[in-house]
């Protein structure tokens, strides 16, 4: 079909000013006004076909919504928990951390504070990597404490990190005092138990005098013989075997009991290295 050129121009003019008019109209406070006037009906119905479909689904599928409701909480359920424990962590942690700190150093000592940085989950309670060693002035058989007790020694030290044996291990011993309930002190040794007596993880104080008038709650105290740890430092109490031996006597020429420490050694973050001499930045 033939179109004039003169009719063909004034349609080109009209749709240009069509669009242009959309334009300063789509740009306009007042444009956005008349287009949300023109588009509120759909949008209305399109709400209420929602809500419909939605109560339609839940009244022909009531045991699937109460499943998906219930799916739903289980979640929320979990994330409340991860959320505790993770609160329950750091609480502890800043309890850790406030012991560690509130703690003084035995006169010619020092103090080190060192965060846990890894463990073998094999040896959890045994052994741990801490965060500072020979560069920070960390020895061979330094104590080691968590608060303001004994939990182990150095038994390896690297430049940056060092590895602590801790009470329950056999690889770290410590001269100690068994302190009676007369008062009177006994001289033995500290010493991890292998394997561990079922949930409960104890040391070990042996070569005590077969004569020591020792009970399951006397405290034992470092002796100081060696001079590699300082004397008088809390580990833990004596307590009683399964069979409720307090203390048990070997070959008829020694004594020994069981130990529990006074630190939690399984939710061990940070602890406080003992060095003498000089203290390094």
């Amino acid at each position: 079909m033939f179109v004039p050129s003169g009719q063909l121009n004034l349609r080109r003019l009209l749709i240009a000013a069509v669009v242009i008019c959309l334009i300063v109209l789509g740009a306009s406070r007042l444009g956005r006004r008349l287009a949300s006037a023109a588009l509120s009906p759909f949008v209305g119905v399109e709400r209420a076909v929602s809500v419909f479909c939605r109560e339609l689904w839940r009244r022909v599928f009531p045991d699937r919504e109460k499943e998906r409701l219930l799916q739903e909480a289980e979640t929320q359920l979990r994330d409340v928990q991860v959320r505790l424990a993770r609160v329950e962590e750091l609480q502890e942690e800043n309890r850790q951390l406030r012991n560690m700190l509130e703690v003084g150093s035995p006169p010619g000592w020092h103090s080190l504070h060192a965060e846990v940085i890894s463990r073998d989950p094999a040896v959890w309670n045994w052994e741990w990597l801490v965060s500072r060693g020979t560069e920070h002035g960390v020895k061979l058989g330094a104590p080691v404490l968590v608060g303001a007790s004994v939990a182990g020694r150095v038994t390896e030290v690297f430049h940056t990190t060092a590895k602590v044996s801790s009470l329950l291990s056999p690889d770290c011993r410590i001269g100690v005092l068994v302190v009676g309930q007369d008062g009177t002190s006994y001289p033995g040794i500290c010493r991890g138990v292998s394997p561990p007596l079922g949930d409960v993880f104890f040391s070990e104080v042996d070569f005590l005098p077969k004569s020591a008038r020792i009970q399951a709650g006397d405290a034992v105290i470092t002796s100081g013989l060696g001079k590699d740890i300082p004397s008088g430092l809390p580990l833990g109490t004596l307590s009683a075997d399964q069979d409720g031996r307090c203390p048990v006597l070997v070959d008829d020429a020694r004594a020994k009991s069981l130990l529990q420490p006074y630190a939690t050694l399984s939710s061990v973050k940070f602890v406080t290295i003992l060095t003498k001499g000089e203290q390094k930045p």
